[in-house]
């Protein structure tokens, strides 16, 4: 069964990061969605799509060596 992860900018950032801000908490939901993604997490429900697709690119070109696959883009 596909695992989804809906952690974007949960409290339990704030726990981490002390940043009350929701909004705030951007750079910390693309942190879990990396960590998710390189545990083999197939769905991930977030609040900014385009800032976290980029971050998984750089992440996924970084692990690989190689553009991130356009099947999973979009």
């Amino acid at each position: 069964m596909p695992v989804l992860v809906g952690a974007s900018r949960k409290r339990f950032i704030e726990g981490v990061i002390g940043e009350k801000n929701p909004r705030n908490r951007e750079p910390g939901s693309q942190a879990i969605a990396i960590a998710s993604a390189s545990q083999g997490v197939q769905l991930l429900r977030v609040h900014d799509v385009a800032a976290t697709r980029q971050a998984l690119e750089v992440w996924y070109g970084s692990v690989t060596g190689s553009p991130a696959n356009t099947a999973t883009q979009g």
